[in-house]
């Protein structure tokens, strides 16, 4: 864990419930919500003094598409706030 040796806090393992609401599938809330509870985690990381805000990295598994039961045609909306090829400019100004 590289990180770790830099000084950064590592947060592994974390859980992320994403949900349905109000008539809403997870997933048309999924960035949302996603974005939501790492800022949660982050706060109370820093709350406790385990890091501060600028000090740490957050890194993602597999989320959303294996647990959408819409087709790409029903759910397009959804399907394009997920996915990182939607992405790329955002992704490549970070390099």
């Amino acid at each position: 864990m590289p990180h770790l040796a830099q000084g950064f806090a590592v947060f592994s393992g974390e859980k992320m419930p994403i949900v349905g609401f109000d008539g809403a599938l997870s997933n048309d809330t999924f960035r949302e919500q996603l974005i939501a509870n790492a800022q949660a985690a982050v706060d109370v990381l820093v709350e406790k003094g385990v890091t501060d805000k600028n000090r740490i990295a957050i890194a993602g598994n597999s989320f959303g598409f294996q647990y959408e039961e819409r087709s790409l045609w029903k759910g397009q909306q959804a399907y394009a706030s997920m996915s990182p090829f939607f992405m790329r400019k955002k992704l490549m100004n970070l390099c």
